[in-house]
């Protein structure tokens, strides 16, 4: 009898337990360690147990969606409709398996006791970038995947017909789909549930908060992404909405804004414009807010109001408006452009108030990176001229990185064969081994400026020329943005000085730099230039 008891004690010490589903740590660990464990180590193993338990179940679903759905799919539809819907899951599976083996390889080590689990954490940390790929998809593939289920009757009876399998418990394909983005989120609750029961002096203390923070990092991240592929995604869906017949309504929504990167959809409503009772759909984005009425024509389909608004430019008033007779609550507000209001119109004083505190949030935000960005000068800039034949422009001129000033942006007729800001600047010459760099820049209200290029002049050269009287330099532009963005100047400089203004013709032959001793006629023309060249005239200060 106690040799057949020592035959059966021998498999459990070769092959340690599985984690039973709902089960415990405490039912899983020795006696023995349980009883020597305090209340804190207790804790802090069951929530160890629940990450790896729940990471083992997460594990076996990420593979049933490979074996019942993703590889037998393929007999139904294309490579590009695969990988539309499922994205990278196959690195996901294959990370979720490395991830798996390593967790269940720690707690057999220690037979269900885990000492420190926050080194593993932080060494797999780096695989888990994968999430961030697949989670900015997700909502796409979720869309794709609705869309082939309507379009394909066979599809969506296959893949009812798969729901069936035993691995899946009855969920279907699109619920699995969503799993990936929420384990993101609970390894970042469950990491800093155990690092709220490791004492300071645990051997792992500082391996999982620096797990936690990597965690919380990766699901930031991956959240950050998920929000920028539905902006965009909502961004060309509004953009596809709309009928832009003026020439000043022409607008890239899915482009970047002037000063806080790429535009983000916030929000949109119906509003109803004063007592005319005119009903308008109201487009909010980061920067610009769009006022639009739906298009009789074309169901589905908007025109614009108005010219969109810069927030720079827009004022956000209460007022004491319409009241409903059962509730005494306002439910209309005031905006100001210029010299033009506009009073809108509400379903409820809740909407309002939403739509109030976010028009003012916005308009705070974007004013503050405004003058974080560009010190306020583009508040006396010309308005841009969206037309095919025109360009607003400014130029940019800097010494040493130090010393740089901006010119006045100015708007070319389609008839103009020369731009000239006239505006002279004041530098201080330290060394004449410096050089003078001179950038143009095409202006936009509702997108970054671009760099149409940029020239190099050394002083010496200035210097040079300087002896033959009052000449004008004509310098081919170089392609691409300055190295170091110039600041804002404080002000003219002191001492000895040159005095600048540039010009900007916009179509004339390649010229040659006469420094190097050719005439324009002589030169070669380079590969791909800019349709700019530069013309610079100067004299030296007292």
């Amino acid at each position: 009898m106690q040799l057949m008891q020592l035959m059966a004690m021998r498999p459990a010490e070769a092959t340690p337990r599985t984690p039973a589903k709902g089960g415990s740590w405490a039912t899983m660990v020795d006696r023995d360690v349980f009883l020597r464990a305090s209340e804190t180590e207790r804790r802090r193993q069951e929530a160890i147990y629940e990450l790896i338990a729940t990471e083992e179940v997460y594990a076996a679903d990420v593979d049933a969606v490979d074996q019942v759905f993703r590889k037998p799919i393929k007999k139904l539809i294309g490579r590009n409709e695969i990988d539309a819907v499922f994205g990278n899951w196959e690195t996901i599976r294959r990370t979720t398996d490395r991830f798996m083996h390593s967790l269940r390889k720690r707690q057999w080590q220690g037979r269900f006791h885990v000492a420190t689990i926050g080194d593993l954490f932080v060494e797999q940390m780096p695989m888990l970038e994968c999430y961030i790929s697949y989670c900015a998809n997700q909502m796409d593939a979720t869309t794709r995947l609705r869309a082939l289920r309507e379009t394909d009757p066979r599809l969506n009876h296959w893949l009812q017909r798969r729901q069936a399998d035993s691995r899946c418990r009855n969920l279907d394909l699109a619920s699995f789909l969503l799993q990936p983005m929420q384990r993101v989120t609970r390894y970042a609750l469950l990491l800093r549930q155990i690092a709220g029961h490791t004492p300071v002096k645990h051997a792992d203390y500082d391996s999982i908060r620096k797990a936690v923070d990597l965690a919380e990092d990766l699901l930031r991240r991956t959240n950050e992404a998920a929000r920028d592929r539905a902006d965009f995604t909502r961004l060309k869906e509004i953009a596809a909405s709309l009928i832009m017949d003026s020439s000043a309504q022409q607008l890239d929504l899915t482009g970047c804004t002037r000063f806080l990167g790429q535009r983000r959809f916030v929000m949109e409503g119906v509003w109803i414009k004063g007592r005319q009772g005119r009903r308008l759909h109201a487009f909010l984005f980061t920067d610009l807010l769009l006022l639009c009425e739906a298009a009789r024509s074309q169901p589905g389909m908007f025109k614009p109001y108005l010219d969109p608004i810069s927030l720079s430019e827009l004022e956000v008033r209460d007022t004491n408006g319409t009241r409903s007779l059962l509730r005494l609550e306002d439910v209309t507000f005031q905006i100001v452009h210029r010299k033009r209001s506009l009073t809108a119109k509400l379903e409820n004083a809740s909407v309002k108030r939403k739509w109030v505190q976010t028009l003012r949030e916005c308009i705070a935000r974007y004013r503050q990176a405004e003058h974080a960005s560009e010190g306020g000068w583009l508040h006396a800039a010309k308005t841009r001229s969206f037309g095919q034949q025109a360009a607003s422009v400014y130029c940019s001129v800097s010494l040493n990185q130090r010393q740089t000033y901006r010119t006045a942006v100015v708007t070319s007729s389609a008839d103009a064969s020369l731009v000239c800001w006239e505006q002279a600047f004041l530098f201080t010459i330290t060394d004449l081994d410096d050089a003078l760099r001179v950038a143009i820049y095409t202006y936009d209200r509702f997108s970054s400026d671009a760099c149409l290029g940029y020239c190099e002049i050394d002083l010496r050269f200035l210097e040079f020329l300087d002896e033959r009287g009052d000449e004008r330099v004509v310098l081919r532009l170089q392609h691409g943005r300055p190295q170091t963005a110039p600041a804002p100047a404080a002000g003219p400089a002191l001492g000895q000085a040159y005095s600048a203004t540039p010009a900007l013709p916009h179509s004339v032959p390649t010229p040659a730099s006469e420094e190097a001793g050719t005439s324009a006629n002589d030169a070669e023309p380079k590969q791909a230039p800019p349709a700019v060249v530069l013309a610079l005239s100067y004299r030296k200060g007292p």
